[in-house]
């Protein structure tokens, strides 16, 4: 099975954990190494806000098959973390709130320092399906450490399920669109996630897990703002996909077969 059936089932694995899209607090993480993070500037994305969010610089623009995405390049910067197991839809959304109550709880002063951390933007959040017979699935919920303690490091969390991490430089497709309050759904974030991958040339995309970033309040009820992020691939052609047994996994539908670096590692 080729690389095309694999965008076509690109989504399979998140379809019945109903991926959601997460709750939009963010926050700050770090160890204590200093990263060439460059400095916040006046000109970031409109969709930012009031926020400190990542800075990149867009490599390319397209359009194909009426969808509009950009590539896009991160520098490397520090994030925080935690990751929550689940098998069922139900099971997801319990994990979803889990995992943010985890880190609001960082931000709110769960922290060596006692601190009261800025909120930043966007929430990310991915899924990697399980690929053993206990078919466990991983979503990880990630926030942007604000600008202030990117170089410094912000304070160690005191919850022992809470990492502070750091993502390297790294180059993402992005297509991005718009819903009412709460936010997207699990249903439309595949669906915007299929559409991006049938946009993009075969072979030039990481098949699994795709990532959502979402950077409004579920207050906020004009001007709302997510995103797709498929990671690019170093070269085309390189991926193999196989399928397992549904019946065994129902979550579990794609395998990348190529070395795929963690983008959360501990």
């Amino acid at each position: 099975r080729d690389t095309q059936s694999g965008r076509r089932m690109l989504v399979g694995t998140m379809r019945g954990a109903c991926v959601g899209a997460v709750l939009f607090l963010a926050l700050m993480s770090a160890s204590s190494i200093a990263l060439p993070v460059r400095e916040p500037t006046s000109d970031k994305p409109w969709f930012c806000h009031d926020l400190d969010c990542p800075q990149f610089e867009v490599l390319e623009t397209n359009s194909s098959k009426g969808v509009k995405y950009e590539l896009r390049k991160y520098p490397a910067a520090r994030w925080v973390y935690t990751m929550v197991q689940f098998d069922t839809e139900d099971d997801f959304k319990k994990a979803q709130g889990t995992a943010f109550m985890r880190l609001f709880q960082y931000i709110s002063g769960a922290n060596e320092a006692k601190a009261k951390i800025a909120m930043t933007a966007p929430v990310v959040d991915t899924i990697v399906p399980g690929q053993g017979p206990l078919c466990k699935n991983n979503l990880t919920l990630s926030f942007f450490v604000p600008f202030d303690f990117q170089r410094i490091g912000p304070p160690k969390p005191t919850d022992p399920e809470v990492f502070l991490t750091e993502w390297t430089e790294m180059q993402v497709y992005v297509s991005s669109f718009s819903t009412l309050p709460p936010g997207p759904s699990g249903k439309t974030l595949a669906e915007e996630a299929q559409k991006l991958a049938d946009a993009l040339p075969t072979g030039s995309f990481e098949a699994s897990p795709f990532l959502s970033a979402q950077y409004d309040s579920p207050f906020r009820v004009f001007r709302r703002h997510d995103e797709i992020w498929l990671k690019k691939l170093p070269a085309a052609g390189n991926v193999k996909v196989e399928f397992l047994h549904e019946a065994l996994c129902p979550y579990c539908i794609l395998q990348v077969s190529t070395a795929m670096p963690l983008l959360y590692p501990p």
